[in-house]
């Protein structure tokens, strides 16, 4: 996957704004033949009841952006979360609440305000598990998933 650069910073400023809570958003763009390609970020309010552990996208945010996407602009193609003071893999509460296969999921880690890790991950087609991709911050638009990983507890 590829992220364009000013919507990586979005995603960044987000997640660290956030902190110690987890901030969230919504990935838009294009999945084409040569690969994925992330335009645009839109951060959501997380309306999860503790933030500090989990997020929650706001169901309107992601209805607006459908209802955008019909009239020509970038589908939603995923979401992103930050992961404070935690890795940037899936923890055991996200592959739980998992709610549609093939989505690509960005996982930025977050220590003391700050990003310092971002990893990107798809959710298998059967929901059991992530699997890894290839994140590049730019104008190259390659994608590759690995082998499925098994969710850490």
């Amino acid at each position: 996957m590829t992220i364009r650069p000013a919507a990586m910073r979005a995603a960044v400023d987000t997640v660290e704004a956030a902190y110690p809570a987890e901030g969230c958003g919504l990935l838009l763009g294009h999945v084409r033949a040569d690969g994925i390609e992330v335009t645009e970020t839109v951060a959501s309010i997380n309306l999860a009841p503790d933030p500090r552990r989990a997020f929650e996208i706001d169901p309107a945010l992601r209805l607006r952006l459908q209802r955008r996407s019909r009239e020509g602009g970038a589908r939603m193609i995923g979401l992103y979360h930050g992961h404070p003071d935690m890795a940037a893999s899936p923890s055991a509460a996200d592959l739980a609440g998992a709610w549609e296969a093939g989505l690509i999921w960005m996982i930025l880690r977050v220590e003391d305000g700050q990003m310092i890790e971002a990893r990107c991950w798809r959710l298998a087609a059967d929901g059991s598990c992530f699997t890894e991709g290839v994140l590049r911050v730019g104008e190259d638009r390659p994608v590759a998933y690995g082998p499925p990983r098994p969710v850490e507890p």
